[in-house]
């Protein structure tokens, strides 16, 4: 049976839950969650080809033998956040004192582990408040660096500085004559310094402001991983936007010794550049003539037309043209990439710009559920506001900025009441490429929304009452109601 469990692992190449595996492997139906644990646990015992995950109710995930992940695409790839705190020993020499690691699969925690270096080190170190603790008689360190490196097993290791902190952990593990380790890695300084050029980013603090996320809290390992896992999700969604998808790609971008840059040949110059601000918007490339060569949209401005002039090993070929032609920069920022989507779309249609054209695919209808009206709520330009996005059942779209804090919202109200509810004639058909942008966009982002469907306008005061809620909320995810 363990066997079973193994190939099926290996073929769905991500972890699976206990009560999955006694379902489509052990093949019992109707245990409990209770049942469904301990029965995985006597069949895989302590096989160190396994790793168990006690979050979400237990999953299960193979610990592949080697560290080169099979995977190159980014969304399948095991991933190793790793956060190591140093402190200076008795002979003045720095030492380990914690190791902090997150496996991650397709953008999700999958585990997490923390060990302590050294009996007492947890007080010196200062670290009493950690609410994660490991129970138990504790270990030694040989015992605690050999558990680290079956969890990190078959990940990227990622961290801030890997190579001083990789060369750290093997100096460590020297002394207590453990082998060397040797993994893919990728740093969150380097791909920050790449997204970001002429930033200094000299802790994971400032890393953590050049990439939009504000930081708080104490500095304790937990938060401290929890900063740079919170950091790589922001640099994949960025690098994503760049049209990075392959690991191979991914590490080019961070390796890649940029080209000197020619900066006579353009209107702009790197100043220019480091002020394009870090928000959504759309961006005009044209030639010293005028002519629009190029319009984009970037969930990131600032970094996205950096990409332009440095290797991302996406497009490239691309981006090299249009720097041969280019010469001037226009950009406009804006509140979130649904907007930007829609004003590059408006800005294509206008301007007709010669890459785009000579590029144009013309994308399907979006094939879906179209009996409710859908009310968007998403971040706007203006500080204290947010956009709404009115998207009614035959696809014709409404964009409404509104006070955050609900000042003034009756009369939206009765805009939004209207625009869904009150017939309208038309002499011609209405326009609904907007409609089909939004669409597209929410089935690409629906795990990143919150959703509610309501029946009919019977239900009006509470979507009051959850616009009111969702715009005092705003700071976290988009929000999204059905109506």
């Amino acid at each position: 049976m363990k066997e079973k469990i193994l190939a099926y692992l290996q073929t769905k190449r991500a972890p699976a839950s206990v009560a999955e595996l006694v379902r489509n492997v052990v093949k019992v139906k109707h245990a409990n969650l209770d049942t469904s644990r301990r029965l995985i646990e006597s069949i895989l015992e302590r096989d160190a080809r396994f790793h168990w995950s006690h979050e979400d109710g237990g999953q299960v995930f193979l610990v592949d033998v080697d560290t080169e992940p099979a995977a190159e695409a980014l969304d399948q790839i095991s991933w190793g956040i790793v956060h190591i705190r140093e402190w200076e020993n008795a002979e003045g020499r720095r030492d380990l004192a914690t190791l902090a690691a997150a496996r991650v699969q397709g953008g999700l925690i999958v585990d997490r582990v923390f060990k302590w270096m050294g009996a007492g080190r947890r007080q010196a170190a200062g670290e009493s408040d950690l609410s994660i603790s490991e129970p138990g008689i504790p270990e030694s360190d040989q015992e605690a660096l050999q558990q680290f490196l079956i969890f990190l097993r078959g990940t990227v290791w990622v961290s801030f500085e890997p190579k001083r902190e990789l060369a750290l952990l093997n100096r460590k593990l020297e002394a207590e004559n453990l082998p060397a380790q040797n993994y893919r890695t990728l740093g969150l300084r380097a791909l920050t310094k790449k997204l970001f050029p002429g930033e200094a980013v000299r802790t994971d603090e400032e890393a953590a402001v050049c990439l939009g996320m504000g930081w708080s809290e104490a500095g304790t390992p937990e938060m401290r991983l929890r900063l740079a896992v919170e950091s790589f999700f922001q640099i994949l969604d960025l690098t994503g936007d760049l049209g990075i998808t392959k690991l191979t790609d991914l590490c080019h971008f961070q390796d890649h010794q940029a080209e000197p840059i020619d900066w006579s040949r353009f209107q702009f110059d790197e100043a220019f550049l480091a002020a394009i601000p870090r928000r959504p918007g759309m961006y005009v490339f044209s030639d010293r003539v005028g002519r629009v060569l190029y319009v984009g949209k970037a969930k990131n401005l600032n970094s996205r037309i950096h990409s332009y002039f440095q290797f991302t090993g996406a497009d490239d070929e691309k981006k090299r043209v249009l720097r041969q032609s280019m010469y001037h920069i226009g950009y406009e920022a804006l509140g979130s990439e649904l907007e930007a989507l829609i004003r590059e779309a408006e800005t294509i249609k206008a301007l007709k710009p010669l890459v785009n054209t000579q590029m144009d695919i013309v994308e399907p209808p979006v094939q879906g559920d179209y009996r409710y009206h859908r009310l968007l709520v998403l971040p706007a330009l203006e500080a204290g506001s947010a956009r709404l996005f009115l998207l009614r059942k035959d696809k014709v779209v409404r964009q409404i900025t509104v006070a955050r804090d609900g000042t003034n919202l009756a009369p939206v109200l009765r805009r939004i009441k209207d625009f869904f509810f009150q017939e309208t004639r038309r002499k011609s058909p209405p326009e609904t490429w907007k409609g089909e942008i939004i669409l597209r966009w929410l089935r690409k982002n629906r795990d990143h929304v919150s959703c509610l469907s309501l029946a009919d306008k019977t239900d009006w005061q509470e979507t009051v009452r959850l616009l009111r809620r969702y715009l005092e909320e705003l700071p976290g995810h988009d929000r999204v109601i059905h109506r």
